[in-house]
């Protein structure tokens, strides 16, 4: 049977962390933008300037300026909510197997050994999820193949306690085993395993 897989829907899943990397994306961007804008408005308009004086004069060179400085501003200010909404879908790459790792890894901590991590196709950290994987895998066959030796052991120790007599001096050591083979019981049964 092929498991199908949720489409997102939200897309703010761990707000710290993804308004600090919203956060950090917005200011790298705006502060290399403004950088770039900056020197080419200091280095080049100049150059320009003094070309352009000789075409134009001082009054009309003014407002053309300011025209230029104002498109630069507007075009920054019109591109920070698309900056924004990039981050969010960018940090949900990351945020959203954090997430995803976080809860399965509380249902593996719980006992539920055959929970495994799956993330999304272009989602981050796939290399931890299939490393929890791998560790779930190992610790759900060891614990069942504990719970097959634990059932065997049981058997064998009840098998040997029917034939022995009431005062055989085996009993006590036979009930001591079989009680402890029950709280092992008892503990192996806090695991949900494959098998």
């Amino acid at each position: 049977m092929v498991k199908s897989i949720k489409m997102r829907t939200n897309y703010i899943i761990k707000g710290k962390l993804q308004l600090k990397y919203i956060a950090a994306t917005l200011i790298i961007i705006i502060l290399a933008s403004t950088i770039t804008g900056v020197t080419i408005y200091q280095t080049g308009w100049p150059l320009m300037e003094e070309k352009l004086e000789k075409v134009y004069p001082q009054y009309r060179l003014t407002p053309i300026m300011k025209t230029i400085r104002g498109k630069l501003i507007s075009n920054l200010v019109l591109m920070t909510p698309l900056l924004i909404i990039l981050s969010i879908f960018l940090s949900h790459k990351i945020a959203g197997p954090i997430y995803r790792l976080e809860t399965d890894i509380g249902e593996l901590s719980k006992g539920n050994l055959r929970k495994r991590v799956r993330l999304r196709k272009g989602d981050e950290l796939k290399t931890i999820a299939n490393q929890i994987n791998n560790l779930a895998s190992t610790i759900d066959r060891t614990i069942g193949e504990s719970k097959f030796t634990a059932k065997e052991i049981s058997i064998g120790v009840s098998d040997i306690k029917e034939n022995t007599s009431p005062d055989d001096k085996l009993k006590i050591p036979i009930d001591k085993i079989q009680k402890n083979i029950s709280e092992l019981n008892e503990i192996l049964s806090k695991f949900k395993t494959t098998s």
